[in-house]
């Protein structure tokens, strides 16, 4: 499926590299706390981290000044693809330039970002290190895919965030961003009901479709969406016997489903 632009809050640069770093950090930065907590605790298990009464936290992008924070611990984080390319090694060094900060208390991580399958050079990692003032504790370096992040934020609990809140909403936006990305093959509804966004009437027909189908006893919902989703019934016939065993005979299976139209073409087709 083609990727839309302005399909989510977070599509604001062209460059996808920067968009996608970008993406990440506002989700943070504008989020509850907890959030950034859970990413660096459990999502990057880095075990250090304190959620001290007194907060302290900073994020940026494109990082060129040496830091200040003389205590606690410093990681470099590569975050690419799911499927890597071998790393690259250069024995040059270079002016370097983290494409992110992100701070929480005792924790400083400094973050290079890589997609499309570019490899992430390892002079490069060296030369990130080299930002860290003297007194922080650099840790080994850590990498993560971008798929990761996603399938960690779709699984999230999310029993501290408010309902309505803006964490959930900035939330629910980031996975629908990741899904747009093509960081998952599988979609969420609300990546398929981000396309009626402005059609509330036809959205909210389709909730109410989805909310009365989900419902029903004898009804399966499809859970692998990718342009669409929808709904599987069953009805069983009565048994009968062959060779003294029972045989249960299941009717033909009929799929409903309620997807997007991206365009009229689509459309004839799947009728």
């Amino acid at each position: 499926m083609e990727k839309l632009k302005g399909l989510t809050l977070y599509d604001t640069y062209t460059q996808k590299e920067n968009n996608v770093t970008k993406a990440l950090i506002d989700l943070l930065r504008f989020s509850d706390v907890q959030l950034t907590f859970l990413f660096i605790k459990h999502c990057l298990g880095i075990s250090e981290i304190l959620l001290e009464e007194h907060i302290e936290r900073r994020y940026a992008l494109q990082v060129g000044n040496k830091l200040n924070e003389r205590s606690g611990y410093g990681y470099v984080i590569g975050i690419s693809d799911k499927i890597k390319n071998d790393k690259t090694k250069s024995n040059v060094e270079k002016d370097t330039v983290p494409d992110a900060l992100i701070k929480l208390n005792n924790i400083t991580l400094l973050i290079e970002s890589k997609v499309d399958g570019n490899k992430i050079d390892m002079q490069q990692i060296k030369d990130h290190e080299k930002m860290f003032d003297v007194g922080i504790i650099i840790q080994p370096y850590k990498e993560i895919s971008w798929e990761d992040i996603y399938e960690f934020f779709l699984n999230l609990d999310r029993s501290f965030i408010e309902n309505g809140s803006v964490t959930e909403l900035l939330l629910d936006q980031y996975i629908v961003y990741c899904e747009n990305m093509e960081f998952s093959s599988i979609k969420s509804k609300e990546y398929i009901y981000t396309y009626f966004a402005n059609k509330p009437k036809v959205l909210s027909v389709i909730k109410e479709i989805d909310n009365y189908l989900t419902n029903l006893d004898f009804v399966y919902f499809n859970e692998k969406i990718t342009d669409c989703f929808g709904y599987k019934i069953k009805k069983e016939m009565e048994n009968s016997q062959t060779n003294s065993l029972h045989h249960l005979h299941i009717k033909k299976v009929h799929i409903f489903y309620i997807f997007h139209l991206i365009n009229m073409l689509q459309r004839y087709k799947w009728n």
